[in-house]
């Protein structure tokens, strides 16, 4: 080796040394990996032939190949196999086939896994050799009973793990199917086989690795820590309360220093009430009738009061957005009128939809789509849930994506999308099943700030087509003020319906230009003018 290779070797990067150093222990792996059998079967060999060990029991590797070879030469071999693989597949069929629709009911219905569990618990630690002589009693010494040895020994490992399975299954692609009205078996069929068995291109978002969000379920303010009021706030103190009307900043003044005692006195005040209604107009134009209407809702948890005597009425054809702090019971009122939850008093009415079209669909908060499904079969979900005919289900789903903008994407998986993409087939999945409410559950709050104001105006757009009625939830009042006509703040936990406000912005909307309204700027502020106390209530 010259000096100029001492040099050149001094001057390569040890990024490449590394590399080398992976390389070489890969080939070390390899060798040992081929290596270490074949020196079993050495040391094998040579305690055969040394009378080490009984050869009765344990022949030498040497004389097993050259009995294989003598089978195979007089097809003997072939025969025995064949019968082998009869006896395997028999038995997979007879213990694995039920195992897997066991195991998936025991994941899906909570009452059949408190029938099921116990007797499989109780039963599995029993060795099978010891069912034997049981076996031969009932089923003699013939083929029938070598067949049900293997059934019993794959049945209980494949119920457990069917079971397990479906249990990982993200929570909120069995709300999506509830939610779609579909039923037990379609349940099994679309979301509970393919979920707990994972054969689909995205095996992680199946089970649950990428979960929804932690409080989503049963919100009631928990570790969730939201950060975009607070933007408004911090706004707010920078221009000071200029563009607030008078009303709202007397109010404020008064109750921001006061106790909460005394701030909880005030919501006996008309305007911060449960009770207050989404029909009034005050240009006297006619009313549209209700199409939702919600007489003194309360929902508990145990001993939390997450909904307390709310009252609402929200006509057809309205988008109706629905904001306050986090913990107000927003989600919880969505998910109750969706379906997903049930009201501890009061009553929920939604009008009965015109015939063949369902009530309502949901969009829910984060992803929602399949992984198991294309974007097309995921569009199609509610259509094929409620038996829409073929030509229906073509025509509506290429429309809808389409309008998102998703048609060249037709074949593709979730895993290839991005989240705004996943969002927006979310999207054209509620819009496709044509429903009479649309209701949505903070739909964009996981994307970032170009995204969602992409899918905004997306939003606006397909809505203005249509008309359908929209409940919205959302943590950003400036979102609600772009997208809604009418907007309810509600009060820190437990939620009551503070005040409802309208949005007098004309239609059809551009999120972009909308911002630059004064009117919009201070819609904004007299919403946070009402909200900015709820947020320290629910802060403290």
């Amino acid at each position: 080796m010259n000096a100029t290779d001492l040099v050149d070797r001094a001057k390569a990067p040890t990024g490449d040394v590394g590399e080398r150093a992976r390389l070489a222990a890969r080939r070390r792996d390899r060798i040992l990996s081929v290596a270490s059998p074949l020196g079993l079967l050495l040391a094998w060999e040579l305690a055969a032939e040394t009378g080490l060990i009984d050869v009765r029991f344990f022949p030498a590797p040497s004389s097993i190949i050259s009995k294989l070879l003598e089978m195979a030469r007089s097809g003997e071999l072939t025969e025995n196999v064949l019968i082998s693989l009869q006896r395997i597949v028999l038995g997979f069929l007879l213990g694995g086939v039920p195992a897997i629709v066991i195991g998936i009911a025991m994941g899906v219905w909570r009452p059949i896994r408190a029938i099921v569990d116990p007797l499989i618990v109780a039963t599995y630690p029993i060795p099978k050799s010891s069912l034997l002589p049981l076996i031969l009693l009932i089923f003699g010494l013939g083929e029938m009973s070598k067949v049900m040895m293997v059934a019993i020994g794959v049945f209980y490992p494949m119920a457990i793990n069917a079971t397990a399975g479906v249990l990982q299954i993200n929570q909120i692609y069995l709300d999506v199917g509830k939610s779609f009205k579909a039923s037990p078996w379609d349940t099994f069929r679309t979301i509970a086989l393919p979920g707990a068995l994972a054969v689909h291109h995205d095996r992680g978002e199946a089970r649950g690795w990428a979960r929804p969000h932690p409080d989503r379920d049963r919100r009631d303010g928990g570790s969730e820590e939201r950060h975009r009021l607070h933007d408004l706030e911090r706004l707010g103190n920078l221009r000071g309360c200029e563009n607030v009307c008078r009303a709202v900043r007397d109010r404020a003044d008064r109750l921001c220093h006061q106790p909460h005692v005394e701030r909880d006195r005030a919501l006996g005040h008309p305007m911060e009430s449960g009770r207050m209604t989404a029909v009034v107009d005050l240009a006297g134009r006619s009313q549209r009738h209700v199409k939702i209407r919600i007489k003194h809702l309360i929902k508990r948890f145990r001993s939390l009061v997450a909904i307390d005597d709310v009252s609402i009425d929200i006509e057809e054809g309205t988008f109706f957005a629905i904001v306050g702090p986090s913990g107000c019971g927003k989600t919880t009122l969505l998910r109750i009128l969706g379906g997903l939850d049930q009201v501890t008093s009061g009553e929920v009415e939604i009008g009965d939809p015109k015939p063949g079209r369902p009530q309502y669909s949901m969009v829910f908060q984060g992803d929602s789509i399949f992984p198991w499904m294309t974007v097309w079969e995921n569009a199609a979900y509610g259509l094929k849930m409620r038996k829409a005919p073929r030509q229906e289900i073509a025509e509506a789903v290429g429309r809808y994506l389409d309008r998102t903008g998703l048609s060249r994407f037709a074949q593709h998986y979730p895993h290839q999308l991005s989240g705004g993409m996943r969002q927006r087939v979310s999207i054209a999945r509620a819009f496709a099943n044509d429903p009479e409410v649309l209701l949505m559950d903070e739909p964009f709050s996981a994307l970032d700030e170009q995204n969602r104001t992409i899918l905004q105006q997306e939003l606006l757009r397909i809505w203005e087509v249509d008309k359908k009625t929209v409940v919205f939830i959302t943590h950003s009042v400036d979102e609600a003020v772009t997208l809604a006509d009418k907007i309810m703040v509600m009060t820190a936990s437990p939620g009551r319906a503070k005040t409802v406000i309208d949005v007098s912005l004309e239609r059809p909307r551009n999120v972009l230009e909308l911002r630059s309204d004064p009117r919009y700027g201070k819609i904004v502020y007299g919403i946070w003018g009402h909200l900015k106390d709820e947020v320290e209530r629910a802060r403290g």
